[in-house]
């Protein structure tokens, strides 16, 4: 894991953030907050690579906090983890309805949670890389759709979908697809064994897949 990560906690529990910060001590740089409000305070001078945040909490809860994070275009991109006692699809679809990308549910073990840090990693990393190509992709769908319209998007991608040779290309020509209609969505294809989870926050991301896994 990279030890430069910054990863923002946010916990109302003191014992939580005492074995949080023993358990990430020299894998990341960590700083804990007991409050939203506190964590706010502090965004002005500094921006993490990751949120984790506790569900319940007095004043402002994890899912405020995460809806705030999200509808503020300095930290939107930032990945959210959630922490919660409560494991059951109700807590997992709140979670994502807010905007985070991944849950651990309490009590947690540490390979558990640098595992999940881990893979958080990863998906910061496909993010950026995917907001790249997004750029490129909508300064060439704004063209296609000023000469086009909306239907010129549909062939666009039936022409595309013709010549994908892999599921992840086709999951791919989609969310593109989507994008030029201005939505963000999260696509999940089936071939066989293979299973290809996809959205604009990057491949698998966890809590996308546990979601649309109880969809299915």
């Amino acid at each position: 894991m990279d030890a430069s990560l910054r990863v923002f906690v946010v916990d109302d529990d003191e014992i939580i953030l005492d074995v949080l910060a023993a358990t990430l001590d020299g894998v990341c740089q960590l700083e804990t907050f007991v409050s939203a409000e506190a964590c706010l305070n502090r965004l002005p001078d500094v921006k993490p690579d990751l949120f984790l945040l506790d569900v319940s909490m007095p004043v402002m809860d994890g899912y405020a906090l995460c809806r705030h994070l999200k509808d503020d275009w300095d930290t939107q991109d930032i990945p959210v983890l959630f922490v919660s006692a409560n494991d059951d699809n109700e807590t997992r679809m709140l979670c994502y309805e807010a905007g985070g990308d991944d849950f651990i549910q309490k009590p947690f073990a540490p390979t558990e949670l640098l595992g999940k840090l881990k893979v958080a990693g990863r998906i910061l990393g496909e993010k950026k890389a995917l907001h790249e190509q997004a750029g490129y992709a909508q300064r060439t769908a704004m063209t296609a759709m000023v000469s086009m319209g909306e239907l010129g998007v549909v062939l666009q991608f039936l022409s595309k979908s013709f010549a994908c040779d892999t599921v992840e290309e086709l999951a791919t020509a989609m969310i593109e697809a989507m994008g030029q209609y201005d939505l963000q969505a999260a696509v999940q294809m089936r071939l066989g064994d293979q299973v290809v989870s996809l959205s604009q926050n990057g491949h698998d991301v966890p809590l996308e897949v546990s979601v649309l896994n109880h969809v299915r």
